[in-house]
């Protein structure tokens, strides 16, 4: 009787240095325990240490000391820093297709079979020599065939020999976050996450969030650059990628961290979640503080005017394209998530001292903390109102919205609820 392998314990990890497009090795991972009691081990590596462009992957999480960081039993037993370069529900799913098992990994599994495409400048192999890079990224006339590998496996079938093709064409970018299909692409020599519907869609989402990433930019948010193609008669939404620049065959890449690892927080809802702290992560690590807590105010103030109840802390980012220059990164992953039918909505973060409740004085009540006065916050808020009442049906329609899609939506654009009286919640 032969026994399955042993999973792995330990992974090297790389960066990107800034201005680099070949990662060098930078340290080594540890996985020690079981379950609920596995702990990560990190270690930056003496050669590294030694690098005159050496960065930190986390300036306060993982800042450049010798001997072995902090130990860590959060997000499994992995680094935020590290996690944040590992798949969620969608990667997980494309992964265990690929592997032709649908047995669920171990944390560590996950973060080495992920690729070299991943969110940010990090790249993890068992070996210190840095893996080779897996090819370019897919073409735009490619889309077709990856709309219908991601379908495939959406239907959540049996690993199959045509399973586990689909999901070896959906490997590139599978740590773009997220439940929802998407993959990695190339076109006009751009580098673009595609978004595919997914089966339970019951409207456009893809005409819905390019009208809202519309909308956000006509209200003054930095978003990415983003437009809705047809694929086979299907709407998918292209978002171009802000942690790539240059030339797609070998591009620059920024350092990315997520809003969970800059709260240190778990995946479940807790009182970690908040924009007042993020607020405050963004004053000891950004580059331009005052600018950044106040894009923050704006951000969130647009999530309650649009309903968008899933700005959860991964829908939330900095990135480092030098090696001190932290900022917030644009707005991502925006849509009306709260029924037409509720009047209340509530964000997934606290906004204020009145808890998540989305409204206008639960914003301003701790508009202070994003270097925002009373005034200028509702100054703002009007702003935005205006912008989104006049011009939310056109930035749909433009986006290739029905008017059965608008009459979805109609009710998450500036919420009757807004201005109610608070409760505490």
């Amino acid at each position: 009787m032969t026994s399955s392998p042993l999973p792995p314990q330990q992974a090297f990890a790389f960066v990107h240095l800034p201005g680099e497009t070949v990662p060098v090795v930078c340290g080594r991972f540890e996985h020690r325990g079981h379950g609920r009691a596995t702990i990560g081990l990190f270690t930056y590596g003496q050669s590294f240490l030694a690098r005159t462009d050496a960065v930190p992957l986390d300036p306060i999480g993982l800042p450049l000391v010798e001997g072995t960081a902090p130990p860590t039993a959060t997000l499994g037993g992995i680094h935020g820093a590290l996690r944040d370069a590992s798949p969620d529900a969608w990667g997980r799913r494309v992964i265990e297709y690929a592997r032709g098992e649908r047995a669920e990994l171990t944390e560590l599994e996950y973060l080495l079979s992920a690729g070299d495409d991943r969110t940010g400048a990090l790249v993890f192999g068992v070996t210190p020599t840095a893996p080779m890079p897996a090819g370019h990224h897919h073409h735009a006339v490619s889309l077709p065939a990856l709309l219908h590998a991601a379908e495939l496996l959406e239907a959540d079938g049996p690993v199959t020999p045509e399973a586990q093709h689909a999901a070896a064409l959906l490997l590139q970018g599978v740590t773009m976050g997220g439940a929802r299909p998407k993959a990695a692409i190339v076109d006009d020599d751009r580098m673009w996450l595609a978004k595919f519907p997914a089966k339970s869609d019951r409207v456009n989402l893809a005409a819905v969030e390019a009208g809202l990433l519309t909308l956000a930019q006509r209200c003054g948010l930095r978003v990415p650059a983003h437009r809705t193609v047809r694929v086979g008669g299907k709407p998918v939404l292209l978002v171009e990628r802000f942690d790539r620049s240059g030339a797609p065959s070998a591009p620059l890449r920024a350092r990315y961290l997520s809003g969970l690892t800059l709260m240190d927080a778990e995946e479940m809802p807790s009182r970690d979640w908040s924009y007042l702290r993020l607020a405050e992560e963004l004053r000891r690590r950004s580059a331009a503080p005052d600018d950044d807590c106040r894009e923050l105010f704006a951000r969130a103030t647009f999530n309650a005017l649009v309903s968008n109840g899933d700005d959860h802390p991964r829908n939330h980012a900095i990135i480092a394209w030098g090696r001190e220059d932290w900022r917030l990164s644009p707005l991502f992953d925006v849509v009306p998530t709260e029924p037409a039918t509720s009047r209340e909505r509530r964000l997934a973060l606290i906004a204020g001292r009145y808890g998540r409740v989305a409204t206008r004085a639960n914003l301003v009540s701790e508009a202070a903390v994003f270097r925002v006065t009373p005034d200028e916050a509702h100054a703002r808020i009007d702003a935005m109102q205006g912008i989104l009442r006049v011009e939310w049906e056109d930035a749909m329609r433009e986006h290739g919205a029905s008017p059965a899609d608008l009459a979805a939506t109609r009710h998450a654009i500036v919420p009757a609820g807004f201005e109610d009286a608070l409760a505490a919640g």
